[in-house]
């Protein structure tokens, strides 16, 4: 298992890359969103955040545990963007982001996601 999260920059601005597509199954999927948390937490907040979930099934456990604590990492947030959603993720998607007063923002673009970041 390689959970795949790390700060990248971008045109001058630090980018917490979290990247689900490594994981192999729902539990993996779980820690690696806590591990997110835990790299926000230890930021200290105000981060950009890009998550990309292509290719991945996401699970109703997994969307239990990130509306959970989807407040928690708003609060961390500055901007969030994410990479894969189509399809019933952007019905999932949507649901997270009114449950958790969130404000991810779909991208199929890898460099506009980062551009929308940074600007």
């Amino acid at each position: 298992m390689s959970l795949q999260a790390n700060w990248e920059t971008y045109k001058g601005k630090q980018i917490l890359n979290v990247c689900y597509t490594t994981c192999n199954s729902t539990d993996e999927m779980i820690k690696l969103l806590e591990k997110e948390l835990q790299m926000l937490k230890d930021a200290g907040g105000n981060s950009l955040l890009l998550a990309d979930f292509r290719g991945t099934t996401v699970e109703n456990e997994f969307m239990d545990k990130a509306k959970s604590i989807g407040k928690e990492l708003e609060a961390l947030t500055d901007k969030s963007a994410i990479l894969g959603i189509t399809g019933v993720k952007k019905i999932l998607l949507m649901a997270y982001n009114k449950v958790a007063k969130g404000s991810l923002k779909p991208f199929d673009d890898e460099t506009a996601a980062k551009d929308y970041l940074v600007n």
